[in-house]
This record gives structure tokens, C-alpha cells and sequence, in this order.
């Protein structure tokens, strides 16, 4: 995939299609996007995001077109923490020549999402306020405990990021929440530890877009938390069925599982 060839939404459109065949329907759902590390044996490792992670056109396009169809975007403090110069927008990153255009003509004009989508960022422990994640733009909620959230509120109300206290603050109630406010297509970024909750019964995750990287081996400090085997996967949603494209840095496969019958 040449990042340098999509310059309309029907170029996003049909990258999208070649990597992960329908998309979620009009109506949306929630959607989890992961790259994870296959160490050979069907186990499934999260990449940890630094110098050292190995980089992908594709993984980057996969990313961004979760983002570009979402209402909204959960991740977490902890996420926030060891990514200091995260954004949401779709321009510059990691040096790639793929401009903002394509993608937010594809929101605006297939998907009729005319404003930025909304993100939710789950945490427990202190957060910087000053955050780029947490722009005014972004109409960022922070979900945290009760009494980081007395903490915040004064900063965070200057700052236009709305926060709300919760005895015991879940991905499972922030999703619940989100959808309370009108947000048909929820993407979720947040890591394993978080994420995974989402698929104990009642599952509340109705696909997965799964980015394999295939190499034989990872540098050192990149391997991250684990995620369900391929065996899991397979044994609750059926087969995988991967698209695969070879990249400078070794093979890469994608998949978009539909976690719902």
C-alpha cells in the first residue's frame, strides 16, 4: 500500500476494502483496532509504541480509517502517559506523505461526520490536562474516580474537557455512556488490560480490526500486553481470514473479525 496513491475518499474506500473486506453497517457498533506481534506459536502480543516499533503503511492506513469512521475514540490514561505527543487529527504523522485531506473528505462525504470525533480517555491515575489528545477540538470527557475527578474539574473546565467521577470507572460503563450520548461508532484503542473486558458476556464489541505483525521476533521493549490467542479468537468468532502485505520491515496480515452472530 502506497499512502502517496489515496488522495480521494474513493481512494480511502477502497484501501479500506482491500485490507478488510464490509465495513460495520450505516448503524455502527463498536469497533476495537489493535496491532499486535504473532510470536509463532498463535499467541498474540500489543505493540508498544517508540522508536523501536516496526512501522507499517498499512497498519498506519488501518488506524486512521478506524478513526476517520468513528463518532467516537476510547483510550486510556495510561496510554496517554507513555504517548505524550499523541494526537487524532490525520495530519503528519510519523513522517508519512498522506495528508489530512483524503481522510476527513471520506468522514464528511460518505459517512456525513461533519466534526472531529469525540474521545473518552478512562483512567484511574493523574493526567495531564495539557494533553494534545485532550484538544478543545476533540470535546474530550475524562472518565476517572471520583475524587480525580475533584481534582481536575477546575483545570478541566477552563480547558472546555468535560470530566465525570465514577466510584468504579469501567470501559464497559465509559462505552455505555458514549452511546447514551449518540455515538453510533465507538473505536476502541485503549490496551489489553482494558480492552479485553469488553468481550467477557455480554460481549460488547461487535468487530475487531486486527493488524498482525509476522516477523519471527520483535526488538527489544516493543512487546506489550497480551491479547486472546488465535485459538480464542477462532474458537468464539470462527475462522480468521487475513489479507497480507509485505512491508520493508518484514510481513504483515490483517483481519476484520465480526464479533457479532
Amino acid at each position: 500500500m502506497r499512502l502517496t496513491a489515496i488522495r480521494t475518499p474513493s481512494d480511502v474506500d477502497h484501501a479500506a476494502r482491500a485490507l478488510f473486506g464490509e465495513p460495520l453497517p450505516a448503524t455502527g457498533g463498536v469497533s476495537h483496532v489493535t496491532a499486535v506481534w504473532d510470536d509463532g506459536a498463535g499467541k498474540l502480543y500489543t505493540l508498544k509504541i517508540g522508536e523501536a516499533t516496526p512501522k507499517s503503511e498499512a497498519d498506519w492506513f488501518a488506524l486512521h480509517w478506524s478513526r476517520a469512521r468513528a463518532d467516537a475514540i476510547v483510550n486510556t490514561g495510561k496510554v496517554l502517559r507513555s504517548e505524550p505527543r499523541l494526537t487524532y487529527g490525520f495530519e503528519g504523522l510519523g513522517g508519512r506523505e498522506l495528508d489530512a485531506a483524503p481522510m476527513v473528505a471520506y468522514r464528511r462525504e460518505r459517512l456525513g461526520l461533519m466534526e472531529p470525533p469525540r474521545v473518552l480517555i478512562l483512567t484511574r491515575g493523574a493526567l495531564s490536562l495539557d494533553h494534545p489528545a485532550l484538544s478543545r477540538d476533540n470535546r474530550a470527557i475524562v472518565w476517572t474516580t471520583a475524587e480525580a475527578a475533584a481534582d481536575m474539574q477546575g483545570e478541566a473546565r477552563a480547558r472546555g474537557i468535560e470530566v465525570i467521577g465514577s466510584e468504579a470507572p469501567t470501559m464497559r460503563g465509559a462505552v455505555a455512556h458514549l452511546r447514551g450520548l449518540g455515538c453510533r461508532t465507538i473505536s476502541i484503542e485503549a490496551g489489553p488490560s482494558t480492552s479485553l473486558s469488553l468481550y467477557d458476556p455480554p460481549t460488547m464489541v461487535d468487530e475487531l480490526l486486527l493488524t498482525v505483525y509476522e516477523a519471527p521476533s520483535l526488538p527489544d521493549g516493543v512487546r506489550g500486553g497480551a491479547i486472546l490467542s488465535r485459538t480464542d479468537l477462532e474458537a468464539r468468532f470462527g475462522p480468521l481470514s487475513f489479507v497480507r502485505v509485505q512491508e520493508p520491515n518484514g510481513p504483515w496480515a490483517f483481519a476484520r473479525v465480526n464479533t457479532t452472530p
